[in-house]
């Protein structure tokens, strides 16, 4: 097959997803939250919003409530991903993953609005204070730039030397610069949140680019997180069984991790109804549920 070809031209990128692949485990049964938020209230004394992105008054999300909802769920350890509410400043995550580093990893966000050179220094030093991972916001790349831009090769290059996974914050419209810059750097790992933000009904043609995208690009992993955001259904979102079934069979259970979305998913169905029907899907096998919901996130965080 074509896809086929085109991987095994690429001798040095299957043997780095070999390799992680080789050293997937089940460290334990702790489920991971690959995909969540927390914020304070606008007026917490200690950590700040950015004035542009004030917290929402109707949800609550500070870490002491996340952490109450996990235990409901049975959920061991969070990758919290720096939220908008601070922007830049990642002293509120920084402070979490230090204090509390068994329950929580920090995902920092690119600072790619200035270009390559300050992402770079900044994705450097947020390493070195204990992030594992860098989020990419195609709508804070500087005025002008699309994702396939020099800034966002700088940071999947800066990744691939700091040995830690980019997630992308892309929709169906950013696919073809999603293709592009994953061609012209293919050294880091690669997540795609949130299904890429297509619908199993209309967007079947953009669940195929998806799929080759995943498919040609083996460095490439997909946060099956948020089902509500693509769901056509209410709970328990019955029309997404199908993808995940199509997904593990095309990319393996092993590409692909659960994420809850908090505290959205809060107005939603609820964060341990996300974990329950994300831990019962029908036609999964417990091995392939086993990767989905932990094995892995922790492959690709080092936990």
């Amino acid at each position: 097959r074509e896809v086929l070809s085109l991987l095994q031209a690429d001798s040095s990128l299957m043997l780095g997803v070999r390799r992680l692949r080789s050293t997937t485990k089940m460290v334990s049964n702790a489920v991971v939250d690959s995909h969540l938020h927390v914020w304070r209230k606008a007026n917490d004394a200690e950590f700040h919003p950015h004035p542009d992105h004030p917290p929402p008054e109707n949800i609550q999300g500070d870490e002491d409530f996340l952490l109450s909802e996990m235990e409901k769920a049975g959920v061991q350890t969070a990758v919290l991903v720096q939220p908008i509410v601070y922007k830049f400043d990642h002293a509120y995550i920084g402070s979490l993953i230090k204090s509390n580093p068994a329950r929580f990893v920090g995902m920092a966000l690119a600072n790619t609005s200035s270009g390559p050179g300050v992402v770079q220094q900044q994705m450097e030093a947020l390493v070195a204070d204990g992030f594992r991972g860098a989020r990419v916001n195609p709508n804070l790349l500087p005025e002008g730039e699309t994702l396939s831009g020099p800034t966002t090769q700088a940071v999947l290059n800066t990744a691939a030397k700091l040995n830690i996974p980019v997630a992308m914050f892309v929709q169906p419209v950013h696919f073809q610069d999603l293709k592009a810059v994953l061609t012209i750097s293919a050294g880091a790992n690669v997540i795609i949140d949130h299904f890429g933000f297509c619908r199993p009904v209309g967007d079947d043609d953009h669940f195929q680019i998806l799929l080759n995208i995943l498919e040609q690009f083996p460095n490439t992993f997909l946060k099956t997180s948020a089902f509500f955001r693509c769901s056509n259904e209410p709970y328990p979102y019955k029309d997404m069984y199908p993808w995940m079934n199509v997904l593990v069979d095309k990319i393996g259970a092993d590409r692909m991790m659960w994420g809850s979305d908090f505290p959205w998913v809060l107005k939603q169905c609820g964060y341990k109804e996300a974990f329950d029907f994300a831990a019962s899907i029908p036609g999964l096998s417990e091995e392939d549920r086993g990767k989905i919901l932990r094995g892995t996130s922790s492959t690709l965080f080092s936990l």
